[in-house]
């Protein structure tokens, strides 16, 4: 985006003002942050969600995570979804020290929401704006093959272990087939991943960047949470439950969904990969 077609505040409907003006008021009330961006669609940004809606990233000087789900929850409860314009919020947290490191990696989340966001909050004390950086797509093809390909391991040892005859074996490389594919998209997009064994929290982080991925994995659908419940059982108690069991039919649907899943993120990080490449600065 050329600097001087940059959307500021001022281009934002007074109603989308006033509501940004609240949400960012209840979020400073309950966590400690620095700076607070809006980028995406309100920010005509470059790198925005497909559901639409604010989207901020809270800046912290200080190391410590900020639980973006909590916070997310709190502005539900506080400004609840129906009284809102906009009912979808996405929250993005990182601490400024992350944030610049990302910046001169060539992170192109990171740069494009420095380079087109709009500063809703500053406290002053992080001396923003960031030195602009040029982008680095080789630095996401890298996260995604590395992820990539470790997925591609695990689903083979899956299917072979149930050749095999060791279900035990199987059932836990599923697990970690999606666990790495998730993280796949994480480490493109966001430079990042989280390390929960919760996979709905993976989720939820990257369903911003395909409808597929959006519609075809949310848990609030029965099969889906089943399909997410079932894989953190196989977590768990694969390696010690004496009663442990898989069923062909579980297998076989769990083997489906992850092959689809794997068809996506490929799809999802190529497509974004490939259009950074584009990008000249």
């Amino acid at each position: 985006m050329n600097q001087a077609e940059r959307t500021t505040i001022a281009d934002i409907p007074e109603i989308n003002r006033q509501e940004l003006k609240r949400i960012v008021g209840i979020i400073r009330r309950h966590a400690e942050v620095d700076l607070i961006i809006l980028f995406g669609k309100y920010a005509n940004g470059s790198m925005r969600s497909v559901l639409g809606g604010y989207e901020l990233l809270l800046v912290s000087q200080q190391e410590c995570w900020i639980n973006t789900f909590k916070i997310t929850e709190i502005l539900d409860a506080a400004f609840c979804r129906p009284n809102r314009k906009e009912e979808n919020i996405f929250l993005h947290s990182c601490s400024l020290s992350s944030l610049k490191s990302n910046c001169s990696k060539g992170n192109c989340f990171f740069i494009s929401i420095c380079n087109e966001g709009i500063l809703v909050y500053d406290n002053k004390k992080c001396h923003y704006p960031i030195e602009r950086q040029p982008y680095n797509p080789a630095l996401h093809q890298a996260a995604y093959e590395y992820f990539a390909d470790f997925a591609e391991v695990f689903l083979n040892r899956a299917e072979s272990a149930w050749k095999d005859g060791q279900p035990r074996m199987a059932a836990l490389n599923l697990f970690y087939t999606a666990d790495m594919l998730f993280k796949a998209i994480e480490s493109v997009f966001y430079g990042d991943v989280i390390r929960c064994s919760h996979l709905e929290y993976s989720y939820f982080r990257v369903r911003h960047f395909s409808w597929l991925l959006a519609e075809s994995f949310n848990p609030a659908q029965n099969n889906n949470r089943m399909w997410y419940g079932q894989l953190l059982y196989y977590l768990r108690y694969s390696r010690n439950l004496p009663t442990f069991k898989v069923y062909e039919k579980d297998y076989q649907n769990c083997l489906a969904k992850l092959r689809s899943l794997r068809d996506i993120v490929a799809r999802v990080c190529r497509e974004y990969i490939n259009a950074t490449s584009k990008i000249r600065h």
